[in-house]
């Protein structure tokens, strides 16, 4: 098992295992079946400030839901299929994927019918932000959102998942007095690979600069957002509508509406659902109104909400 050498938690009581789940991965166990004998879950874990390292063997069926959290979560399953929904959405995962991409903020969920082995790298989101910021000299404070990793990206295989691979293994050989200062060039490492070699809403950042889109290319955007704003789409599928680049429609948005392509996208569906919910002929359900808006966490919808209108979803839902 990688990180042998680490200290690790092992149970085969599913009480202590919902409790580690909640205290460490800030998830709860929807539903568990454990095996008769022997331990059920074993972690190993290398840990610091900024960077945890775990390695995950479970030969438990578990279904778990992870809250959004400040971290972005990067996991390498190495046996077994599971089912994984981030964000609403299904990835793939198994040994043959790449990988999959918790990023913060974003509620998941993860069915293991029949166990399954990870290695699970962990990254502080804000310190994350700070080194985008250091590279590309404007500070955002928008949750970075990374696209799922394919099979084809050689980029990601190459110097992410095979660079975390390297590190657990050099991690259980090399000498204890060394650990930390393996952990510090990883952190590092890792941040830097992560912005540059996977696509994520901050990607424009790092192009070179570009004619500005026209008016009537922006036009093209907003109607785009309109007509799509409860599907899942990125600012690199609205620049392409423009026909200009995603730099470019960037900061013609921020020029223009006085914030980025993803904060109107998520103004728009919170004043569509607003509307949705206000509406005295209706009677959907804030679940309803939130899935149909393109809110798949409606503890995300709830908070965004009040940051917006100053009162909660089921507020606006009770005056109708």
């Amino acid at each position: 098992m990688l990180l042998e050498k680490f200290p690790y938690f092992q149970t085969g009581d599913l009480g202590e295992l919902a409790n580690q789940f909640e205290t460490v991965a800030y998830a709860r166990i929807e539903a568990a079946r454990l095996p008769d004998r022997g331990a059920a879950f074993r972690s190993n874990s290398v840990q610091s400030q900024k960077l945890s390292l775990y390695s995950v063997k479970s030969d438990a069926s578990l279904d778990v839901v992870f809250q959004p959290v400040d971290r972005l979560r990067v996991i390498f399953q190495t046996h077994r299929n599971s089912r994984i929904i981030l964000g609403g959405m299904e990835v793939d995962t198994g040994p043959r994927a790449a990988g999959y991409i918790m990023s913060e903020a974003v509620e998941a969920r993860e069915i293991h019918p029949e166990g399954y082995r990870s290695l699970i790298l962990r990254i502080d989101s804000g310190d994350l932000r700070r080194t985008l910021w250091s590279l590309c000299g404007e500070e955002t404070i928008d949750p970075l959102r990374f696209e799922q990793p394919d099979v084809s990206n050689q980029m990601f295989r190459r110097f992410i998942r095979d660079a975390a691979f390297q590190a657990a293994h050099e991690l259980n050989v090399v000498d204890g007095r060394f650990h930390a200062r393996l952990i510090e060039g990883l952190h590092a490492l890792m941040q830097l690979r992560l912005l540059l070699y996977l696509p994520h809403n901050h990607s424009h950042l790092f192009e070179v600069a570009t004619p500005r889109p026209s008016r009537s290319q922006l036009v093209h955007a907003e109607d785009f957002i309109a007509e799509n704003f409860s599907r899942p789409i990125d600012v690199v599928a609205i620049a392409a509508v423009t026909g200009a680049s995603v730099r470019s429609t960037f900061r013609y948005f921020q020029q223009v509406h006085g914030e980025s392509p993803y904060a109107y996208l998520k103004r728009i569906r919170l004043e569509r659902a607003r509307a949705m919910l206000a509406d005295g002929g209706a009677s959907r359900s804030v679940t309803e109104v939130a899935l149909a808006c393109g809110f798949h966490s409606l503890g995300h919808f709830a908070r965004a909400y009040m940051r917006r209108f100053g009162e909660l979803p089921s507020d606006t839902a009770a005056r109708r």
